[in-house]
């Protein structure tokens, strides 16, 4: 997994503290959606995060899955501080 550059990481790490209350988790999943391994291999000096909003107990692919819609809405203010900081980065 490509090292995230120090402003995104802090930028991901604070977003998680406000709105989650705790640190992020960052891993590299090869393969699991090929898509992203295509554009990082395209595109090798672009920071790529991908959020999920399944949260826990979501029974994600399962016969009863659902979205925790306060999950979802944590998520999204999360992605909107990512994003603003984004637009302030080189």
């Amino acid at each position: 997994m490509k090292q995230l550059e120090p402003w995104l990481k802090d930028s991901i790490d604070q977003a998680g503290k406000a709105f989650y209350e705790q640190t992020t988790s960052l891993y590299g999943e090869g393969g699991s959606i090929p898509f992203l391994n295509e554009l990082a291999c395209k595109y090798p000096e672009t920071q790529i995060v991908a959020l999920g909003v399944g949260g826990p107990y979501s029974q994600a692919h399962g016969p009863n899955e659902f979205l925790e819609l306060d999950y979802c809405r944590k998520l999204t203010c999360c992605l909107s501080i990512i994003l603003e900081d984004c637009g302030r980065a080189e």
